[in-house]
């Protein structure tokens, strides 16, 4: 009798993954993404959080905008356009977009393993494209919130500001991880080659 494997995953495994990355997606976009379309369609304020470094620059001069300082700045316009909607929008829409593709990817790459074709050239160059996604999108994603921050603060405060933004570790360590996925892609495309040549040894 066979001995089971204990740590091999199985296909409710693989589709419980699925559902996950899938999920999560999903939630993102409700979240981030339909909380403030249902906020525009009922015509209420648009309430935004500004670097904690425009508080300390900046005066509530502007009207219609209420400005509340502490370790961080609020901005409450009271009547926004669709332009300060639209643009309050632009970073969860862009990592949305970036989760939509990484799931997707993910979802291939799985369906490679679940079939026992890991080391394949389509997995490999899936692999490299999900560390793309993941370390250039979050370069991507973060240089759409400077330019937003700098928008609405520009309209918060009456000051022109182009780019503003604040790195975090959770952003270091993103990059870092697209890097690790781009790692084991290119440990797949060695057992590519290892796998090839034991077939021809045989």
């Amino acid at each position: 009798m066979e001995a089971t494997d204990k740590l091999r995953f199985d296909k409710t495994d693989f589709s419980v993954t699925k559902l996950i990355a899938a999920g999560a997606t999903a939630l993102t976009a409700i979240l981030a993404i339909g909380t403030s379309l249902g906020a525009w369609i009922s015509g209420e304020a648009l309430e935004v959080e500004l670097p904690a470094s425009s508080a300390m620059q900046y005066d509530p001069t502007v009207p219609g905008v209420v400005l509340t300082t502490g370790s961080t700045m609020m901005a409450r316009f009271e009547n926004p356009d669709a332009g300060l909607w639209l643009a309050s929008m632009a970073p969860s829409l862009v990592l949305v977009a970036l989760m939509a593709v990484a799931t997707w990817l993910l979802w291939r790459v799985l369906d490679s393993v679940q079939a026992d074709q890991p080391f394949t050239a389509a997995t490999v160059n899936r692999m490299r494209a999900l560390s793309y996604v993941v370390s250039i999108g979050a370069i991507v994603h973060q240089a759409v919130v400077g330019l937003v921050s700098g928008h609405l603060t520009s309209r918060a405060t009456g000051e022109t500001v182009l780019f503003q933004v604040s790195f975090d570790v959770g952003f270091i360590a993103i990059v870092v991880g697209g890097a690790m996925l781009a790692a084991l892609a290119e440990a797949f495309r060695r057992g590519i080659r290892l796998e090839a040549d034991a077939e021809g040894l045989v």
